[in-house]
């Protein structure tokens, strides 16, 4: 007698014409013989409320693992869980009480890590890909949050207020309490076609340079 559950391979997925909800091949591999398989009709999936997910195909790095429930609701059988074994490096990054949401594609790279008072959105740069990850970071324990694309950086953080910085390094503002904003480049231009040196006011009321002329430059 077949039981009511079964761990089954999880096949080609994809969304019901008309139903609009996510269905996919499943297999139980009854012995080690590839022959040796019962296929399932089209199966209907199910997941946590509010998460839907098509499965990934099988492919030489691994597979689909599911749950099945037999003979559930006049069908032959649902899927109530799945995990993908390619997912190792997701799972490894984890430890006691955290959460990740990932996609599970080949090379798809999009996760969401929730971990103590702190959330990751990491998509990882693709092989043959470049300009890096691509990182939402929030953090209260160091009161810090950070987007990092393209290896370009943007801060806000109770230690350095909010910074914004090139990916090369050679440029950067930075805005701090009491009023004080820090501009570091080795040219300023201010002003949409700014060709003319700036000046400051000295004390006495004399107009003074901006450094050398050709650092700092307004337009009109």
């Amino acid at each position: 007698m077949a039981n009511d559950t079964d761990l089954v391979h999880i096949g080609d997925s994809r969304v019901d014409e008309q139903t609009s909800l996510p269905v996919a091949q499943c297999v139980n591999p009854a012995g080690d013989d590839q022959d040796d398989v019962e296929h399932f009709a089209e199966v209907d999936m199910f997941g946590a409320l509010g998460v839907t997910a098509l499965p990934a195909p099988k492919d030489d790095d691994g597979v689909v693992e599911g749950v099945v429930l037999r003979s559930c609701g006049g069908t032959d059988a649902i899927c109530v869980a799945a995990r993908d074994e390619r997912s190792a490096d997701v799972v490894g990054q984890l430890a006691p009480g955290e959460t990740a949401l990932h996609s599970t594609g080949k090379d798809f790279g999009a996760r969401v890590f929730c971990k103590d008072q702190h959330i990751s959105l990491v998509i990882s740069q693709p092989p043959g890909g470049s300009g890096g990850d691509y990182i939402f970071m929030l953090d209260r324990i160091t009161g810090q949050a950070t987007l990092s694309a393209a290896g370009h950086i943007i801060e806000a953080s109770e230690q350095n207020g909010i910074a914004l910085c090139a990916k090369d390094g050679k440029a950067s503002i930075q805005v701090l309490e009491g009023g004080t904003i820090w501009l570091k480049a080795d040219k300023v231009l201010l002003g949409p076609n700014p060709t003319a040196a700036a000046i400051k006011v000295d004390p006495s009321g004399a107009p003074m340079p901006v450094g050398p002329a050709t650092s700092v430059l307004l337009g009109p």
